[in-house]
């Protein structure tokens, strides 16, 4: 299986088609507790999934989260927030150039909260296997804690997808495909292993399957982004959401207008889009 590769973020100029390890980001913000990270976005109300449960969502004050997490009890696979810009007016949490410049989340009001969010998550979370929604890239990093992550390919997604249960199949908590060939398929696709502790920062492409495991606890922010040059696969992704039923309510045809209007080439995109709704609508979908 391949490995994430490591880089030094000054050694990369563009962001590549595959997951990258980045050392030496250095956020304005310099944190050692969790407490120093809530307290520098005004303690904002975090929300997770209980015990590892898809789609059990619960909300949390920020207090409430901060002294389960110090007890060693906090029962959320992993607590977030968007961070806002009024919550980060002088962007304490840095986003790094590499990621931020071209990201076309920030042309958009009704997508710019993606631009990054809190991670809180205690040793031995497990976040299963999913995609990010919208067809969007993601990164995260850490201020302390360590992650281990397992990444496939945007185009092998669909194959891990239980249309059944609407969710993936994961061998690691006893839900591996039912059927023995499948499995065999599955399990001979290539995968991406990497590892992230302190000071290290992991991104990834727009659509790309992946599932982490939290080995001690852990903390630090990430975002989502999506840049032009990779258009094509992101579109692509937000659209077998779309069909499955998934990510309705996001404004993607308004995100490529918005970016056309800053000199993007997005036409084709949108009409991408237009024709694939075009042909869904003629088959009664």
């Amino acid at each position: 299986m391949p490995l994430v590769p490591t880089f030094d973020i000054a050694e990369l100029v563009a962001l590549p088609d595959h997951p990258v390890i980045l050392r030496n980001h250095r956020p304005a913000l310099k944190c050692e507790m969790l407490r120093e990270l809530l307290a520098a976005v005004g303690f904002p109300r975090l929300s997770g999934y209980r015990d590892g449960r898809v789609y059990d969502y619960a909300d949390m004050e920020a207090a409430e989260v901060l002294a389960a997490f110090t007890a060693g009890r906090l029962r959320l696979g992993i607590a977030s927030s968007y961070v806002t810009p009024e919550a980060d007016p002088d962007d304490a949490l840095t986003v790094p150039p590499l990621v931020d410049d071209g990201n076309l989340f920030n042309l958009h009001k009704e997508s710019c909260g993606f631009r990054k969010s809190l991670v809180i998550t205690q040793s031995g979370g497990y976040s299963r296997m999913h995609v990010d929604s919208y067809g969007m890239a993601g990164w995260m990093y850490l201020f302390r804690g360590r992650k281990v992550w397992n990444l496939w390919e945007h185009s092998f997604a669909p194959l891990f997808y239980n249309l059944t249960d609407e969710w993936y199949f994961d061998d690691a908590v006893g839900d591996a495909h039912p059927d023995a060939r499948c499995r065999a398929l599955l399990d001979s696709l290539p995968r991406w292993d990497g590892e992230i502790g302190p000071g290290e920062m992991l991104w990834f492409p727009e659509g790309w399957l992946h599932r982490v495991w939290t080995l001690e606890d852990a903390f630090g922010y990430g975002g989502s982004s999506l840049h032009a040059a990779r258009l094509e696969q992101a579109v692509g992704s937000w659209l077998w959401e779309r069909r499955l039923g998934f990510s309705r309510d996001f404004d993607y045809p308004g995100l490529l207008q918005d970016a056309a209007a800053h000199g993007f080439d997005t036409e084709r995109h949108i009409k991408m889009i237009d024709d694939t709704i075009t042909i869904w609508r003629k088959n009664g979908a």
